[in-house]
């Protein structure tokens, strides 16, 4: 059987764990540069906020209803994400991150009642360690596990934990589970499927699998067997990264060369790092940026560039001259920038590489260490390329109700000062 573990409003959770007047309030998150809502407590949800609608279309609901807002704060919720994911994977070993607030999970040879009280027992635990609610459903393939995790947590009946593992209460709610709320039917099948009549799960699982595989190829024949019962997408403990990247938009457009560069560069340490900790070299690099499309009085610059390393690296200093380079080619006078990017591929195992490293590679290596140990011990931004301004980023970010780093910094620890 697998399980699909997700946090209950995740960023709102995270929000609420260290701001406890704001339990049982509406509340909601934004996106990057407080631009659109990404998280929604429930009583949001009832009072009509829509998920990804931008912020300055409900500025009225917002004062009218005393909807607390708050910026994003991914620090926070990535560390948290740690924190909750590891405390599963401890209860049950078997663990698929599929993102930062979703798992799936596989147990054998459990019936009913024992995954009753397996999935009650991770929920209570990851309460009890980290303060954030989960909901678990479980089902015999991972299609099924994503339905009966969303009625795990829509329906307070089932305490969070809801078991779909009997052909007759799967064909109920197959027909109660609308085609676009099926894990893997993207928008375009999704209109597809509606010319064809199949308006929920239920009519996908009557057709035939010759038509399905004519009419949606191969992997919508793996999401209809999946309907039936029948496994088709595989559960992988450690799924291969392809690709690593970071972006992101600006509150305030960019021109300046140099500031772009130090931005890029930022997001090109945080890949290296994310390298190093995966044990991947990467072989391709990419540099993108984009003006903004929704200002048609600016003139509009999409450009991006890539190259392929001549030797594969997970190091900054070798990639930061690339950076420049590809920047170099894409930069063009006159234009406002809204967002930048990194994308790095064709990754490969660095275990295959290092029992050959050069003593260029072994020197870069202590340098990383002594990099890690400057951080932990004086923060981040205490050790950094000296073509890279720490603060350049944050000033055109707009974070206007972020809250503190509680868990990941420890100038923003939660201070108690107790009462006579």
């Amino acid at each position: 059987m697998y399980g699909l573990v997700d946090c209950n409003n995740f960023y709102v959770s995270c929000e609420r764990l260290f701001r406890p007047e704001l339990i049982n309030r509406p509340v909601i998150v934004l996106s990057n540069n407080d631009g659109c809502v990404i998280s929604r407590s429930n009583e949001a949800k009832k009072l009509g906020v829509p998920m990804g609608i931008p912020a300055f279309q409900i500025r009225q609901l917002v004062e009218q209803e005393n909807i607390t807002v708050c910026s994003s704060n991914h620090a926070l919720y990535g560390d948290l994400s740690r924190r909750v994911m590891c405390i599963i994977k401890d209860t049950i070993p078997r663990q698929e991150i599929y993102s930062i607030d979703e798992c799936f999970v596989q147990v054998n040879n459990h019936g009913p009642e024992d995954l009753s009280r397996i999935g009650e027992e991770v929920r209570q635990r990851v309460l009890k360690g980290t303060g954030i609610p989960i909901s678990i459903g479980f089902a015999p393939t991972k299609t099924l596990a994503k339905i009966a995790n969303h009625i795990a947590k829509k329906q307070p009946q089932y305490n969070g934990v809801f078991i779909l593992d009997d052909a007759k209460t799967t064909r109920e709610i197959l027909k109660q589970t609308p085609i676009d709320d099926v894990w893997g039917v993207g928008r375009r099948n999704v209109k597809k499927m509606i010319k064809y009549n199949i308006f929920n799960a239920d009519d996908l699982t009557r057709r035939s699998a010759r038509w399905i595989q004519e009419n949606f190829t191969v992997v919508g024949l793996d999401t209809y067997y999946e309907l039936k019962g029948v496994e088709c997408i595989e559960f992988d403990e450690n799924a291969p990264t392809k690709s690593i990247g970071r972006s992101r938009s600006f509150g305030e457009p960019i021109s300046n060369k140099s500031d772009l560069y130090s931005i890029i560069l930022e997001f090109a340490e945080i890949v290296c790092t994310s390298l190093q900790k995966k044990g991947l070299l990467a072989n391709r690099v990419m540099v993108y940026l984009k003006t903004n499309r929704h200002n048609k009085k600016q003139p509009q610059y999409f450009p991006t560039a890539e190259v392929e390393l001549g030797e594969p690296t997970d190091d900054l200093s070798e990639l930061a001259p690339v950076v420049k380079s590809l920047l170099d080619k894409l930069y063009s006078p006159g234009h406002l920038f809204k967002k930048a990017g990194i994308l790095v591929s064709d990754l490969e195992d660095v275990g295959g590489r290092m029992p050959f490293a050069s003593e260029e590679q072994k020197k870069a290596r202590s340098m990383q260490q002594l990099g890690k140990q400057f951080a932990e011990k004086y923060g981040k931004s205490a050790f950094f390329m000296a073509a890279r301004d720490p603060s350049i980023l944050e000033t055109v970010i707009r974070k206007d109700q972020k809250t503190q780093n509680y868990t990941t910094n420890l100038q923003e620890v939660l201070r108690i000062k107790p009462t006579m």
